[in-house]
């Protein structure tokens, strides 16, 4: 008797019929139309749509931000933390905008992202006072003479660098001097996955627009 009633009371749990879904898993794969979508084109700056790349970058980038950033001079073999030289204070006060974190920051989020960092260094005399970020679409790297100069267009005006007056830090490289983009080599390899996140991520979003 006492099984017959604990059954009746959970009767109800077997007898409802499932509820139909707002999203169908068929909707769901649909709205990244996966198997084309010729106007959208992955870049650098385009993957940023995407949570996962920036969440990336981001999470890489802040963490070794954090870590002390010193310089040494090197004496009879060994070396020795100089916080006086020109450099040390480069690096713990950049520019008036900026701090150490900031800019380290700001520099791994560029190399990450486009496989280099540029920055200008500022001099006063013979010793550098600040460093600024530019940007890589701004920054060309060429060789006219078999020298290599950087090509900075700023306001329209392009001029040439030496490279003393650039820091720029490379990722991944084939030829030493340009690094190479994780996002374009990425594109290249698996061509279809940035792009097929980049459109689902615009299907949802044009979803869930359509059902506010």
């Amino acid at each position: 008797m006492l099984s017959t009633y604990i059954l009746s009371m959970f009767s109800w749990l077997f007898s409802r019929k499932p509820e139909p879904r707002a999203i169908t898993a068929s909707s769901l794969l649909s709205l990244g139309n996966y198997s084309d979508s010729p106007s959208i084109i992955v870049t650098e700056d385009t993957s940023l749509q995407l949570v996962t790349v920036r969440s990336c970058i981001d999470l890489i980038a802040r963490t070794i931000a954090t870590l002390s950033v010193h310089a040494y001079e090197r004496k009879e073999g060994d070396r020795e933390r100089v916080d006086g030289h020109p450099v040390a204070r480069l690096m713990a006060q950049p520019n008036s905008m900026m701090t150490s974190i900031d800019w380290l920051e700001s520099l791994l989020n560029r190399v990450l992202l486009y496989g280099n960092s540029y920055d200008f260094i500022d001099y006063e005399g013979s010793r550098p006072v600040a460093i600024y970020p530019l940007d890589n679409h701004k920054v060309r790297p060429v060789r006219p003479n078999g020298q290599l100069v950087y090509e900075v267009t700023i306001s329209g005006i392009t001029r040439q660098l030496e490279p003393y007056q650039l820091l720029h830090c490379k990722g991944f490289t084939k030829d030493g001097v340009l690094g190479i983009s994780p996002i374009e080599q990425t594109t290249l390899s698996l061509p279809n996955l940035p792009h097929s996140g980049i459109s689902l991520a615009q299907g949802l979003s044009t979803y869930w627009d359509g059902r506010s």
